[in-house]
């Protein structure tokens, strides 16, 4: 085929790949060949998996209705002969397939004896904050740091174990071989990983920053690069802060997951399981193709949403008149400018292109209208 699509998702109780039902996430068929390359190597036959054949969209589904057959009861099939870890459970696995529904939503991807790595969270902002929610939730031993008083104070006081203190924090992550976060924005990156490649450069790392590309320079330069996944859960609100994050801000949510040529496949499978464990649908992704889409579907939107609420501001009684339509159009021009400044800086090199066709777009319906009145 041109392409073909994957997600991956945590006891998912869709049983259609109806796309009124379940999201379809497109993804180029570079993607999933180094898609295919890590699930094999990670050997994830405790996740459902789904690829289409013909289709360059495809949505997730429940194991049990993809193309392979589920094992029969007690048999280990050969995609959990791939892992002894999951060939323990297998028997077990089988069992709940066979089960009630009730069941099979309680027990599907929830391997036996697999100890859930801990995590530790740099930046407690809205997604740093609901990261470290999530994944306490999850049963995870969690940890975070965050460089204001309030971010870490107001983790504290929430009942999760945080700091000020970066030192305290990478040693704690380096002490548990913890999969370290960062969440924090681009600018604030490069100093970061100068830190963890002296405290905790033996750790797994991933992030949740907006652009992959960028990220991926620096982790890069820092000599990290065996150990990074990058990622981004596609996510949020127009608010920050750590009293703005909640621990289901990613259920259901887009999180993609880098398969760059570099990413060991290891560490690609304990970054999956903390995006499951926070809800979310895994999208791999090379970073390049990740930051062409973030640039049309939510760094432009930023732009587009300023402009509209400026263009309002500059007539009598708009805003006293505005409804739903500009309501919705300029949620995110409320977000922090500071943030939405570093990831468009950051993916300028995607961003431009896209400005300048929808510029194109808005300079034709200009003039269609003011030569033909249409």
């Amino acid at each position: 085929p041109d392409g073909a699509g994957r997600t991956i998702r945590k006891n998912s109780s869709s049983t259609s790949s109806n796309p009124n039902t379940a999201p379809a996430h497109r993804i180029s068929r570079n993607s999933v060949s180094a898609a295919d390359r890590l699930l094999s190597a990670s050997a994830l036959s405790g996740v459902q998996r789904h690829v289409a054949s013909s289709r360059t969209t495809a949505t997730a589904k429940p194991y049990g209705v993809s193309a392979e057959p589920a094992p029969e009861p007690g048999d280990p099939g050969p995609r959990s002969a791939r892992c002894p870890a999951m060939a323990a459970y297998a028997s077990r696995r089988a069992a709940v397939l066979t089960s009630a529904p009730a069941a099979r939503r309680a027990d599907v991807c929830q391997p036996g004896n697999v100890t859930k790595t801990p995590v530790c969270v740099l930046g407690l902002g809205l997604i740093g904050g609901s990261v470290l929610r999530a994944a306490a939730g999850a049963g995870r031993e969690a940890f975070g740091y965050n460089r204001s008083q309030e971010g870490a104070h107001g983790a504290h006081n929430d009942g999760f174990a945080a700091t000020t203190d970066l030192t305290e924090a990478l040693t704690w992550a380096a002490a548990r071989q913890a999969l370290i976060v960062l969440a924090v924005p681009m600018p604030a990156v490069g100093q970061l990983l100068g830190h963890i490649r002296q405290l905790g450069a033996d750790c797994p790392l991933t992030d949740v920053i907006s652009v992959k590309g960028a990220v991926l320079d620096e982790v890069r330069s820092a000599g990290l690069l065996d150990r990074y996944v990058g990622g981004h859960p596609m996510a949020g609100t127009a608010h920050s802060g750590w009293s703005a994050g909640a621990a289901g801000l990613f259920t259901g949510a887009p999180w993609v997951l880098s398969v760059d040529e570099h990413v060991d496949a290891r560490i690609w499978a304990q970054v999956m399981h903390l995006a499951l464990d926070c809800g979310g649908v895994v999208v791999p992704a090379k970073s390049d193709e990740h930051d062409a889409a973030a640039a049309a579907i939510s760094h432009l939107p930023h732009l587009l949403a300023e402009a509209l609420a400026a263009t309002a501001g500059e007539v009598p009684l708009a805003f006293s008149l505005a409804a739903g339509s500009f309501r919705d159009g300029t949620r995110v021009a409320g977000s922090a400018p500071d943030l939405v400044r570093a990831m468009c800086e950051a993916n300028a090199d995607q961003l431009i292109p896209t400005l300048d066709h929808a510029l194109e777009l808005l300079h034709n319906a200009r003039a269609s209208l003011a030569d033909k009145g249409s």
